[in-house]
C-alpha cells in the first residue's frame, strides 16, 4: 500500500513519556508516513522514517532553503517555520497527495 500522507516530524531534545502509546499507533497507519528529524533514537518501521540529526544540522538544513539570515537559535522556534514546511521539505514531500505536520 502507498502511504498517501506524509506528515513532517521535527523533535530534538527528550521524548514525551507518551511516545511509545502513539508510536503503536503510527505504525498502525498505513497510509501515513511519519518523517522525523530528530536526535532522538526512534526505530524505523515501514512508515515511520527517522532522519537522525542534530539540532544544528536541522538548522543548517531549513538555512540552505533561504538566502537571508534565519532566526532559528532554540528548537522551540522550528514552530516559525511551519508556514514553510512545503518549501523545506519539498524533496521529501514530493511523492505524497496530501502532506502535514505534527508536534508535541
Amino acid at each position: 500500500m502507498v502511504a498517501k500522507i506524509g506528515v513532517i516530524i521535527p523533535y530534538f531534545g527528550k521524548l514525551p513519556n507518551y511516545f511509545d502509546v502513539w508510536y503503536q499507533s503510527a505504525i498502525q497507519s498505513k497510509k501515513v508516513d511519519f518523517i522525523f528529524y530528530t536526535d532522538c533514537k526512534i526505530e524505523p518501521t515501514q512508515n515511520i522514517i527517522v532522519h537522525n540529526c542534530s539540532f544544528t544540522d536541522f538548522r543548517n538544513k531549513v538555512q540552505s532553503k533561504f538566502d537571508f539570515k534565519i532566526s532559528l537559535e532554540r528548537a522551540y522556534k522550528i514552530c516559525d517555520f511551519r508556514p514553510a514546511y512545503s518549501y523545506i521539505f519539498q524533496e521529501e514531500l514530493e511523492k505524497y497527495k496530501f502532506w502535514g505536520y505534527c508536534f508535541w
